[in-house]
């Protein structure tokens, strides 16, 4: 039977060096008021002990012992690449990861910051410094967008996790709602309410950053209904405009005969979704939203649990930082958050 190794800690560290623990821990972050041969000092016992830094640790302790001073704490950054923090905020659904991404960095005792980066933001080598100056540990890369300008970073200093974003070739840790399941339960759930001729419509964009999900989920469940019934999925582009939107939709309902529009947007788009069905002058035809963040009264459609996504990501960056796994991962893991179906008067039963 193998004897489990003792894996030194910091009071281990204080022992050989005849110092406090709370000198040592402050030794080891580094910090100006330690002075520079004590600091040297215990980073030379650290390295003969065999010490493994563990962030989620020393944050766990810097909360559990009150510190004040928000530069005493490491943090984990979420960047994205949108333009400005308004564009940013009119997404719903990335505040619910961003809330739940939050709560669970702050549970484990990191500081959390947003972080607009790439093109003329924050970029390259000013980028890694001022996520040194934040004593950044790990990253959540979210809502970043196909066109948009990339965003450049050392990554092999940081533990990762990505939050949909499959275009990018970055091998991290994966977390997204379960696209694929969200169509095929939101089709599934409107056949059963009567509906024949049911059409999808997804931006291109989505359909990037998630590895064409919802167009799998789609397809699996036409093999199942007759080739008369099957309509060709609307691919809206990024970016576009309410109203550019609008003329697609007026134009694919009249021409494929379509009786119930399953989209994936949410419940802030929902008006402007009815008013261009009901400008394609074919009659009653139902809708439902596929990016829902709750249940919206009068709106049938898909709830998806955004904030456990980011919850998740997070979970996924503090592994990396425990196990000790910085930078790209040899095999990512990848995990799918479902989602749940509720009914409402845009899609009542034919």
């Amino acid at each position: 039977m193998s004897v489990p190794v003792h894996q030194p800690t910091i009071k281990d560290i204080a022992r050989a060096a005849g110092m406090h623990f709370t000198t040592v821990s402050l030794a080891l972050r580094g910090k100006s008021r330690i002075a520079v041969a004590t600091r040297e000092r215990v980073a030379r016992i650290a390295g003969e002990l065999g010490y493994n830094h563990d962030p989620v640790a020393m944050a766990l302790t810097s909360l559990r012992s009150g510190a004040r001073a928000e530069e005493d704490r490491p943090s984990i950054v979420f960047i994205s690449n949108n333009l400005t923090a308004e564009s940013f905020a009119d997404l719903a659904h990335m505040q619910e990861l961003l809330a739940g991404a939050r709560r669970q960095a702050e549970r484990y005792g990191f500081r959390f910051e947003l972080l607009l980066a790439g093109g003329a933001n924050l970029n390259g080598e000013a980028l890694d410094r001022h996520l040194a100056e934040l004593r950044c540990e790990g990253i959540v890369l979210g809502a970043l967008h196909p066109g948009l300008p990339e965003v450049v970073v050392d990554w092999s200093r940081y533990a990762l996790a990505k939050i949909d974003s499959r275009h990018l070739a970055l091998a991290a840790p994966f977390v997204s709602n379960d696209q694929m399941q969200v169509v095929r339960l939101a089709f599934q759930r409107t056949r059963a309410l009567g509906y024949r001729r049911i059409g999808l419509m997804v931006g291109r964009f989505d359909e990037e950053v998630t590895d064409r999900q919802f167009s799998a989920g789609w397809l699996i469940e036409q093999e199942a209904v007759p080739a008369v019934e099957r309509i060709p999925i609307l691919h809206y582009p990024f970016p576009s405009t309410r109203e550019e939107r609008s003329v697609l939709v007026r134009e694919w309902v009249r021409r494929f005969a379509v009786d119930a529009v399953l989209c994936n947007l949410g419940a802030a788009d929902a008006e402007y979704l009815a008013a261009a069905i009901l400008g394609s002058d074919t009659g009653p035809v139902g809708y439902a939203m596929l990016a829902l963040v709750e249940a919206t009264a009068g709106l049938a459609g898909v709830v998806q649990d955004c904030g456990l996504v980011g919850t998740k990501a997070v979970e996924m960056v503090a592994a990396g930082l425990r196990s000790g796994r910085r930078g790209e991962s040899a095999y990512p893991s990848e995990t799918y958050v479902p989602a749940r179906w509720c009914d409402g008067a845009s899609l009542p039963p034919r």
